[in-house]
């Protein structure tokens, strides 16, 4: 079979003859997929048309163009990655390139093979990328590159390409904060044969529907609207926090739940809230440093009186287990104290918040868990979410302070802030110690 020179080197005419969902494609979509750079960054917003354009144009252009080249298509989670392999294999098993095809594995990972000897591999790269461990690659097309945690593209991803000839790579994502992506789009703003970067708002796709387009507008909130569909780089101003510093220190490997262990303390952290916002309760084994959350539950929109019981049963459950909540619904406390829990109030500042948080403001050294907890605020992944638990790698505590960006502490520096700043939290340590100290 013969194609047509310049359906390989031209997306409109390829997407034309060959496209199944995307027939035609929008200015943004061809010049992703035509200009050449060693390292493209598209910021997309959603259903802007990014997964059809690498699955239906990209990846199955070139697997016909160059012989034994091998691209993979990766995203964090297996699911995600299917989705682009999908569009490809659709491309090639329903048309007159299906000749040029020789297997399709429909396995982990999942893999074309073409009779040039060129290669289309997917997977999840999960949470710290081991199943890529050990794979070359050509050209690699991380979806939702945002979302994959800086460590894995340094560490995994970009050493795939070291032994190619191409070493190229073409990454799609809507907006996760001011992360790595952040920092690698805006290197790629001037624009040069080496590092590209596009901004394609969902509505530049002038094929959707406009009506729906305004309506979820009008149901969004400023942020969401801004970084789901105006593929903006957003961090709430009112968080505590930027997602820059949250988004490292999230582990998704929590062990939860744990059964209570005989001889062992727990604390409860409740954050109440009746049906339109976010609720959550936290249960903290605090027997020795350091802490360690053994349960999470989201209890959102269960109503006030639910959420009492559930409360309550769960500190019945951790050897009677005193709670802390938020100070500002006082009508709630009494209600709580009514049903023979221990419970005390906080009030929550800015600064207050701060005593409640230990959090280094680099990435620490060692092998312990700090728990971390992120109140209120909205993030780009999350709009409107709750408390929520996570957990930083490191030594010991810092005494929560102004967080600097890009701030670099030895390991010196690190132990110092260790041992002559103890952190400070009275409330908390009337709950988890007599002498009102960390030991």
């Amino acid at each position: 079979m013969t194609i047509q020179a310049h359906a390989l080197e031209n997306a409109a005419v390829w997407a034309h003859l060959f496209g199944r969902k995307a027939k035609q494609l929008h200015q943004g979509q061809i010049a992703f997929a035509d200009r050449p750079a060693k390292e493209k960054y598209a910021c997309w917003g959603r259903r802007g048309g990014k997964s059809i354009v690498i699955g239906e144009v990209m990846v199955p252009r070139r697997a016909l163009r160059d012989p034994e080249i091998v691209q993979w298509i990766v995203s964090l989670t297996h699911d995600q990655a299917k989705i682009i392999f999908e569009y490809a294999a659709n491309v090639i098993l329903n048309s007159p390139l299906e000749t040029a095809l020789d297997t399709i594995t429909w396995s982990s990972p999942l893999e074309m093979r073409f009779k040039n000897g060129s290669r289309v591999l997917a997977r999840g790269v999960g949470h710290d990328g081991a199943t890529m461990r050990g794979f070359g690659a050509d050209v690699i097309y991380p979806d939702e590159a945002a979302f994959i945690k800086e460590r894995i593209v340094n560490e995994v991803l970009f050493p795939m390409l070291t032994a190619s000839p191409y070493a190229e790579i073409a990454a799609i994502s809507t907006p996760n904060g001011h992360n790595w992506y952040y920092e690698a789009f805006m290197r790629g703003l001037p624009g040069n044969d080496e590092v590209q970067s596009f901004h394609m708002p969902t509505w530049h796709n002038p094929f959707l529907n406009r009506s729906h387009l305004r309506a979820e507008k009008l149901r969004s909130s400023q942020m969401a609207w801004d970084v789901e569909y105006g593929a903006l780089f957003r961090d709430d101003q009112g968080a505590q926090f930027p997602w820059s510093v949250i988004e490292p220190v999230l582990d998704p490997d929590l062990p939860l739940s744990q059964p209570p262990l005989e001889g062992h303390r727990y604390v409860i952290g409740y954050d109440p809230a009746e049906t339109h916002d976010r609720s959550a309760v936290v249960v903290l084994d605090v027997t020795h440093r350091p802490y360690t959350p053994v349960e999470i539950r989201d209890i959102s929109g269960n109503g006030y009186v639910a959420q009492k019981f559930e409360v309550q049963a769960l500190s019945q459950r951790y050897h009677n287990a005193p709670v802390l909540q938020d100070q500002a619904d006082l009508s709630q406390l009494h209600e709580i104290t009514a049903l023979a829990v221990d419970i005390q109030g906080f009030t929550f500042t800015n600064a207050s918040k701060r005593e409640l948080i230990d959090v280094p403001p680099v990435r620490a050294w060692g092998r312990c868990r700090h728990t971390v907890s992120i109140l209120g605020g909205e993030s780009p992944a999350r709009p409107r979410m709750g408390p929520m638990c996570c957990f930083i790698k490191g030594n010991a505590s810092f005494t929560p302070g102004p967080i600097k960006d890009k701030s670099v502490y030895s390991k010196a520096e690190y132990r110092r802030s260790v041992t002559k700043r103890p952190c400070k939290s009275d409330k908390l340590n009337d709950l988890i110690s007599e002498g009102k100290t960390y030991k």
